[in-house]
């Protein structure tokens, strides 16, 4: 694997509104790597599959989850060997499907973190979301808080790198996250 490491896929993983999906277009952009967003692909593949097009929301709830982890490890599959040189946005709950996270092996895992209480502000600005259990806010809040101290340290293992990032300018996060994969890959050279 790393006899050609430029080569390798790129993972953003972390908590959900880390801003994956927005940095992952951007690192693309600039390294000149095509992009997967991973709930486009599963949105897509569910509606293949059952001639429905729903949201990843919709898809999770459908069955407790199950056929969309089953379609999120598929896709990370998938992704991570796709012949094009790539960047790969994953999605907030991917370290709880333990197929998708063996995926990342096949490349670099580079885990956003940011300040709890941003995160759970974005995430709460469209309702509670279909991975929460709580009905009120303060619920979700309580709920949210330990999700986010359970998933940061899961992230922050499975990865090679790992990026804080805040409610600053993305352009700046992107160049961060692009400075540190190629440290990585590059080995600081």
């Amino acid at each position: 694997m790393d006899h050609n490491r430029d080569s390798q896929p790129i993972f953003l993983v972390g908590v959900k509104h880390t801003g994956k999906s927005h940095l992952a277009k951007l690192i693309a952009g600039r390294m000149n790597r095509g992009l997967i967003d991973i709930d486009e692909e599963i949105e897509q593949m569910y509606a293949a599959e059952f001639g429905e097009r729903l949201v990843v929301r919709e898809i999770y709830r459908r069955d407790d989850g199950q056929t969309f982890r089953r379609l999120e490890a598929d896709a990370c599959s998938n992704a991570a060997r796709s012949p094009k040189l790539v960047v790969i946005a994953t999605g907030g709950g991917l370290c709880d499907n333990a197929e998708a996270v063996a995926q990342l092996r096949l490349g670099v895992a580079v885990a956003l973190d940011a300040d709890p209480e941003l995160l759970f502000n974005r995430i709460i600005r469209n309702g509670i979301p279909a991975f929460m259990s709580a009905s009120t806010t303060a619920e979700a809040r309580d709920e949210f808080e330990d999700l986010h101290r359970r998933r940061s340290i899961l992230y922050r293992e499975m990865s090679d790198i790992v990026v804080e990032v805040g409610d600053g300018e993305p352009t700046e996060a992107a160049t961060e996250v692009i400075l540190r994969i190629e440290e990585h890959i590059h080995g600081g050279k």
